[in-house]
Parts: structure tokens; C-alpha cells; sequence
């Protein structure tokens, strides 16, 4: 994502215990792969902020958008650590309950957070969907979409609340606290496997899936 100054922000994983991180969030390695966040100004030449995003197992950094409107870039990505690094108050702040079922090995989650474009948290949340975009709406809600198998991401009168069977397609919304569901809605047939790749938004808020 590049905004109006020609700064570029990214997202990927690492597996280096030295990254090089300014002003961070998260200043070190959290194990096995991390996701990252960086800024790099216009020309390439310095780093303007860069972060770690990740626990003691593997998370994966993915799709990144940046809204000018509010100098803020939110970013989604894959998540299976139990001590993936959350803000208080979000929609999922931890893998899970008990330390029996919290290895996190099988956990097919997503990531969801957002930063000022000076790299200050704004919130990070895990979300039970792997998530394979980002947009934001003119509320700064994040229009996420993916796949999931989980009923309970959707919202009363949304177009399909209950799987048909097998992993579905997921569109939702959240909101710019990160702690709350919006809009959420299944989108699949019967059996089997479905899955949206990518969300656009038009003028008018309509959403377009594929």
C-alpha cells in the first residue's frame, strides 16, 4: 500500500530473529514464523516504522490497505500462536481457554490490526475465518473476506447464517475498535469447500466478492 507522500507500507513473514524493527509494536521474534509490518519512505532508503506481528507459533502476514482518510493501514493475515500479541477489548483476544486446548497447531484463524501511520497500535484482534483480504469502508470499518466454518461470525439478517455444509465463504465487517462484528455473512453450497479470495467496494458501499 503507498500513501499520498509515496511512503510504502507491507506486510509479509519472517523467520529472522533480527529483523530490523523502528518504533514497534512488537519488538522481538516471537518464534517459528512471525508475521511483520514495515513502512519505508518514498525512495526505499530508511524504514519509518517496522514491527513483528506473532506468537511462539506460526502467523502469516497478508493483504494490507491503507485509508487515507485516516493515516491508518490495517493488515490480516494467518494466526495459530497462543500468545499471538492482542489488544484488550477486540473481538477475539485469545486462541483459546485452557491450556489443554491451546497448543494452537490446528487453529485455521486470521489476524486482524491496524496501525497509525506512525506505527502505533490501534488494535489487533484474532478472528475465527482465514482471512485472504482487507478493505475499509467511509465508516474506517474493516471489510474482511475469507473462508470459514464458523456460524457465529455471521449477524442477524445477514444473507446466509448457517453453513450449508463444509468450510463456506466469509464476508464481514468490523468495526474501527476491532471489537466488534459489524456484518458477517456465510457465502456457499452444499458440502463442499468454499472460499472468497479477494472484496472490492464501490461508491456506494456495495460489496464484490471473487
Amino acid at each position: 500500500a503507498v500513501d499520498a507522500e509515496g511512503n510504502m507500507y507491507f506486510s509479509g513473514t519472517t523467520m529472522a530473529s533480527d529483523l530490523p524493527v523502528v518504533n514497534p509494536y512488537q519488538a522481538s521474534f516471537g518464534g517459528t514464523d512471525d508475521a511483520f509490518l514495515a513502512k519505508l519512505n518514498p525512495t526505499g532508503s530508511a524504514i519509518l516504522f517496522s514491527t513483528y506481528l506473532g506468537g511462539n507459533n506460526t502467523d502469516l502476514g497478508g493483504r494490507i490497505v491503507y485509508n487515507p482518510a485516516t493515516d491508518e493501514v490495517t493488515v490480516v493475515g494467518r494466526a495459530s500462536s497462543p500468545n499471538f500479541p492482542t489488544t484488550p477489548g477486540v473481538i477475539k483476544e485469545k486462541l483459546c481457554t485452557t491450556p489443554q486446548n491451546c497448543s494452537g497447531i490446528f487453529y485455521s484463524g486470521s489476524f486482524i490490526a491496524r496501525f497509525t501511520a506512525a506505527g502505533s497500535i490501534q488494535f489487533a484482534t484474532l478472528f475465527d475465518a482465514g482471512l485472504s483480504d482487507v478493505k475499509f469502508d467511509v465508516n474506517n470499518n474493516a471489510v474482511v473476506a475469507g473462508g470459514t466454518s464458523s456460524a457465529a461470525l455471521t449477524t442477524p439478517g445477514a444473507f446466509q447464517t448457517v453453513s450449508s455444509g463444509g468450510g463456506e465463504g466469509y464476508l464481514g465487517k468490523v468495526n474501527p475498535a476491532g471489537s466488534a462484528i459489524v456484518f458477517g455473512t456465510l457465502l456457499g453450497g452444499r458440502i463442499k469447500s468454499d472460499s472468497i479470495a479477494g472484496v472490492a467496494l464501490d461508491a456506494g458501499g456495495n460489496k464484490f466478492v471473487g
